[in-house]
């Protein structure tokens, strides 16, 4: 009985990491695919939706690791410094500042009572911000992908 337990096991385990690395890949696919997006609202000149889809960008991606890591799926947070924080491989130094600046963009844009001031909607929602925080995205997925060896 021992070995087949073992066996079965060994199976469960590997079916684990098999579903595990299948939805990990779909968190990453999304976080790309929003990265597309972003691409587009800036041509748009949707600058609010933008900064909001790097963050979600960067959200998706942190879970998808999380999940390729834990083999279960990332606590219901969408704090990225928290999320890239409970990863294996903490980022280095610029690369977590450029994390805590797109982390301030889930709220902001998306819900109208926490708007900023006309003063700061004019700051951050402009073609050159909304251009260097999607620049600052991509760093942050080029690092990930490096360390994870994952192609993006």
């Amino acid at each position: 009985m021992g070995k087949n337990h073992y066996y079965i096991s060994m199976k469960s385990y590997c079916n684990l990491i098999d579903e595990s690395l299948q939805k990990s890949a779909i968190w990453i696919e999304k976080a790309k695919a929003d990265m597309e997006t972003v691409e587009k609202m800036l041509k748009a000149e949707a600058y609010d939706w933008s900064t909001f889809l790097c963050q979600q960008s960067v959200e998706k991606l942190l879970k998808g690791i999380f999940i390729l890591e834990k083999q279960k799926f990332p606590p219901h947070i969408h704090g990225l410094k928290q999320l890239a924080k409970l990863l294996d491989k903490i980022p280095p130094e610029n690369i977590f500042i450029n994390i805590e600046l797109i982390d301030k963009f889930y709220i902001p844009s998306r819900y109208p009572e926490e708007r900023l001031s006309e003063q700061q909607w004019e700051q951050y929602f402009t073609n050159t911000f909304a251009t260097d925080l999607f620049k600052k995205t991509k760093e942050v997925f080029l690092w990930y992908s490096k360390e994870y060896n994952f192609k993006i």
